[in-house]
């Protein structure tokens, strides 16, 4: 920085690097606080993402058991789930469950899908997890007006009003 004395004569002021060092490890820490929070953003899109694919997953095959002709819809079901799955890349061993009560009007066909979700993290690091699971189930009820079903549709019926 420069100045003047008196007439016209300049003097300059000799430059000192105090207070560098405080802005240097201000510098550093912004920089570990802006890695690590692109890490916890990558993770959780990465879960949110997977999430969406199980959910539409465990509908799909929800929807797979009860548009079905009989039995055969949960080997249907499972296949339709593991294809939306493969779909995406990087889930883990993906599960699919199938609990159904029988196939018929009214029947309830309960699908439960799972997966894990591969995390990215820095190695030696304790405290991140490497992966997480992500589960969806979906629930659908047979039409009690299905058409080609034997049996009455009592899905409705109330014990008493006989």
């Amino acid at each position: 920085m420069t100045r003047r004395i008196g007439r016209g004569r300049l003097c300059t002021r000799a430059r000192d690097e105090r207070g560098f060092v405080g802005g240097g490890e201000v510098v550093l820490a912004g920089v570990v606080i802006m890695v690590m929070t692109t890490l916890v953003v990558i993770n959780l899109w990465s879960v949110i993402d997977a999430k969406g694919v199980v959910t539409a997953a465990s509908g799909e095959a929800a929807r797979t058991v009860v548009e079905s002709n009989g039995p055969e819809g949960r080997e249907r079901a499972r296949a339709t789930a593991t294809e939306i799955m493969q779909r995406r890349k990087g889930l883990e061993s993906p599960q699919v469950l199938v609990n159904d009560a029988g196939f018929g009007r009214c029947a309830r066909a309960t699908i439960t899908v799972s997966a894990n979700v591969p995390l990215f993290g820095i190695p030696h690091w304790a405290w991140m997890p490497q992966r997480v699971r992500v589960r969806s189930t979906h629930s659908e009820v047979i039409d009690p007006y299905r058409s080609g079903l034997h049996g009455e549709a009592l899905c409705g019926a109330d014990a008493g009003d006989e």
